[in-house]
């Protein structure tokens, strides 16, 4: 039997620069890129994801936790009766603890966060600690993604640039409960003025080389 790749992203503000499924198209595009380096299938991509923490701006359709676990075991329990395993790609940070819940023998959940780390730290030109959202890696990956969905004349330096209390090191950690709209009326954590879409085709490889590798010690 096959396997089958699940890609999972959410339908969420990104700033005034990026479209709301952005989280969607790069879950989309990373999902087709492995599905053809691993020779796996792919499945229908889930658009909407945990998204309490953006609700304060408009656009933001977020789901609760348990129907986030609900939708994604009634998925699974379709494709389980045609694929040996579902390789889900989470590509929005609000669905990774919830995700986790899900994870097993049949079940692998490879999520964009964790993978990015140590490969922004030679591609990215700013210093953000913690949280990012819209930000330079983000509106990189779109710009070379999907160029045309990216409204270049809203990328502005009227953002936040670094949010002590978002960085894993603060000691004011990550509250509970937390929005978005508290830290940044823009809606963007990071710089995007520093993305390129160059930048973004090197953090793509480096997902896309990563990913396959992880992947492979799993199908073999």
């Amino acid at each position: 039997m096959k396997h089958v790749i699940l890609p999972i992203g959410s339908t969420e503000q990104h700033g005034p620069h990026l479209p709301l499924g952005t989280d969607t198209y790069i879950a989309r595009r990373i999902s087709e890129a492995l599905a053809t380096e691993l020779r796996v299938d792919l499945a229908p991509t889930l658009s909407y994801g945990v998204s309490a923490e953006h609700v304060g701006f408009p656009g933001t359709i977020g789901i609760q936790p348990e129907t986030m676990l609900k939708n994604v075991e009634g998925i699974s329990e379709s494709l389980f009766r045609h694929y040996q395993k579902v390789i889900i790609i989470n590509t929005h940070g609000g669905n990774t603890s919830t995700l986790q819940k899900l994870k097993n023998g049949k079940i692998i959940i490879v999520d964009l966060f964790h993978t990015l780390k140590g490969i922004l730290e030679n591609l990215r030109e700013t210093d953000v600690g913690g949280v990012c959202h819209a930000c330079e890696a983000e509106t990189s990956l779109m710009l070379y993604l999907t160029p045309d969905l990216v409204r270049k004349e809203k990328i502005t330096e009227d953002i936040v640039k670094y949010v002590p209390q978002l960085d894993p090191q603060s000691k004011s950690p990550l509250p509970n409960g937390w929005k978005t709209i508290n830290y940044s009326q823009s809606g963007v954590i990071g710089d995007p003025t520093k993305a390129t879409p160059e930048k973004g085709k090197k953090i793509f490889d480096a997902l896309i080389k990563k990913m396959s590798e992880t992947l492979k010690t799993f199908l073999t």
